[in-house]
């Protein structure tokens, strides 16, 4: 009989999506956010490089250390004295931009450094409006009333979304116990579509048992640009209804594609020819992203040992004619490990 150890005390954090129904005014309040919040992200940006390139850039090595405590940078209080409609805005959503400048330029010193675990990043870049992608986060005074339906958020007020409810106990985490909402992030995506992710943090108790099974528990997988995986079993993702991102829907994507080609650009016939292919894009995406969870809950509910490889996809994709199937497999540790087990 394996021993059962019950651990306590841990953070657990996990996020939700809902589709959000912003009315008139408060669209027109959700852009003019994401306007001020790119405004203030790029003018750390630049003041950061304009402080580089005139005062460190010039001095000795030795005096850099030195030199980057005196620097001083704007803050929101100075920036609304001198653009007064930052004000309309939340103060929360342009903090949360200073702190990602900030975010990113530590993540890129610690890889010219060599010290940032995982992804190599480099030097950032401004953000721009031409993105069609576009988000901002808020800290405090979240409010979510599930049984209307409603979300208050500052300076929004309540806005709506929706949900089927809570089938088969998939939102007993976030409905029932001791959660705290940390956050929330408003997003716009290129399909013209108005998201809030909500992330909650509790505490929580999970038994952990030393593994004592055979080979029945545990499989390895193997990468396949077309099957997703191959199985140490011989199953593969084909096996549990698996197809390629794009595949089943390439030929109605392809169409909306040269559609968009064909427009004129700057012309209104254009900007509807792209929300067109970037619904589809993201209808692909939503596909795909929900066979990954199903199969992932699969994996870890019928085995207590998974074994992955570890590969560098994006050096592979550099060098192979096979490339788009490898980014539409959408391979990834992160993707097995979602459920919680420790591979």
């Amino acid at each position: 009989m394996s021993n059962k150890l019950v651990i306590c005390g841990e953070t657990q954090h996990r996020a939700l999506k809902l589709r959000i129904y912003p009315s008139q005014s408060q669209e027109i309040l959700i852009n003019k956010t994401f306007g001020c919040v790119r405004q203030i992200y790029n003018n750390r940006l630049y003041e950061r490089n304009q402080f580089y390139e005139q005062i460190i850039k010039p001095s000795k090595p030795e005096e850099h250390k030195a030199l980057w405590k005196t620097a001083h940078f704007s803050t929101e209080k100075e920036m609304k004295q001198k653009f007064p409609y930052l004000a309309e805005v939340s103060s929360q959503a342009l903090c949360s931009a200073t702190m990602f400048a900030e975010t990113v330029y530590k993540n890129f010193f610690t890889s010219v450094k060599g010290t940032r675990a995982g992804t190599q990043v480099g030097k950032p870049k401004f953000k721009s409006k031409k993105s069609h992608d576009f988000s901002y986060r808020e800290c405090m005074n979240i409010a979510l009333i599930w049984n209307e339906r409603k979300i208050k958020v500052p300076k929004l007020g309540l806005v709506k979304f929706r949900h089927s409810g809570n089938k088969k106990g998939k939102l007993d985490f976030f409905l029932k116990g001791s959660v705290e909402l940390k956050s929330i992030t408003i997003r716009k995506n290129p399909a013209g579509e108005y998201y809030a992710v909500l992330l909650f943090e509790r505490e929580y108790c999970h038994k952990k048992k030393d593994y004592e099974g055979g080979e029945s528990q545990a499989i390895g997988l193997d990468f396949s640009p077309a099957d997703f995986y191959i199985g140490s079993d011989g199953s593969s993702g084909k096996d549990f209804g698996y197809v390629a991102q794009k595949q089943a829907n390439l030929k109605k994507l392809t169409k909306l594609q040269r559609r968009l080609m064909r427009k004129q650009i700057g012309s209104n016939n254009r900007e509807k020819a792209r929300v067109k292919v970037a619904r589809m894009e993201h209808y692909i995406a939503e596909c795909r992203n929900d066979w990954i969870e199903k199969e992932t809950k699969r994996l870890v509910s019928n085995y207590q040992v998974i074994g992955i490889e570890d590969l560098n996809l994006k050096s592979m994709m550099k060098f192979s004619r096979n490339a788009k199937n490898y980014g539409d497999a959408s391979w990834g540790i992160s993707q097995i490990n979602c459920c919680g087990k420790v591979l």
